[in-house]
Order: C-alpha cells, then sequence, then structure tokens
C-alpha cells in the first residue's frame, strides 16, 4: 500500500483551491469573457460623424480607445458590438456592414441637461 508524503499533500490540495479562488474573483469581477475576435476586426482608425478621429487597438481584456489628441482609455466590451468607456457614461457602437465587417463606429455620450 503506498501513501502521499505528507508534503504532497498540501501541494495536491492547493492546486484545486487556488483555482476555485481564481473562478470566484472572476465571477466577482463579473468578466464575461466575451469573444474579443470580433472586436479585434475593428483594430484601426474611423472618423465620427462630428470629425473627430478615433483609433481602436485591441488590449489583452479591453480595447484601448483614443479620441484625437486625448490620452487613450481602456474601455470594456459589453457586448460584441458595444464598448463601455471606463466611467460608464459612454458607449461606442460597432457598426458592421453586410460583409460582417465593421464599418463605421458611432459614440453615444450622455446628453447634458
Amino acid at each position: 500500500m503506498t501513501t502521499c508524503s505528507s508534503a504532497r499533500l498540501p501541494l495536491l490540495l492547493l492546486v484545486p483551491l487556488a483555482l476555485l479562488v481564481a473562478g470566484a474573483a472572476q465571477a466577482a469581477a463579473g468578466d464575461a469573457r466575451l469573444d474579443l475576435s470580433t472586436v479585434q476586426a475593428a483594430e484601426g482608425g474611423y472618423v465620427l460623424a462630428d470629425g473627430r478621429e478615433l483609433s481602436l487597438r485591441l488590449l489583452s481584456r479591453a480595447v484601448e480607445v483614443r479620441v484625437d489628441d486625448q490620452p487613450a482609455q481602456r474601455w470594456l466590451p459589453q457586448s460584441e458590438a458595444v464598448l463601455v468607456s471606463p466611467d460608464g457614461r459612454h458607449r461606442l457602437h460597432l457598426h458592421r456592414g453586410t460583409n460582417g465587417f465593421v464599418d463605421r463606429v458611432s459614440l453615444e455620450s450622455p446628453r447634458p441637461r
């Protein structure tokens, strides 16, 4: 009969515990694990309806958005067609053409009261 050594037993318990904690942290963060490949196809530069230039660049879990000469911000994907600003007040809609590629974007901002 073989037995586990006392040094090996904590390691066997540590791995499932680490996976459980990582899964709980991911669920608490609300990470929807969207498929960013659809956003990746939208990388590049666009001109908004008001004439401002906007650029998109895919990062690991977010999308870097830069409008004109302002500093780039990390926007999070809400869906495959909508990105949300860090403060949650602005939305960037990715409009796809008949070929399935993003051909234009529109920026939704809150209306002043």
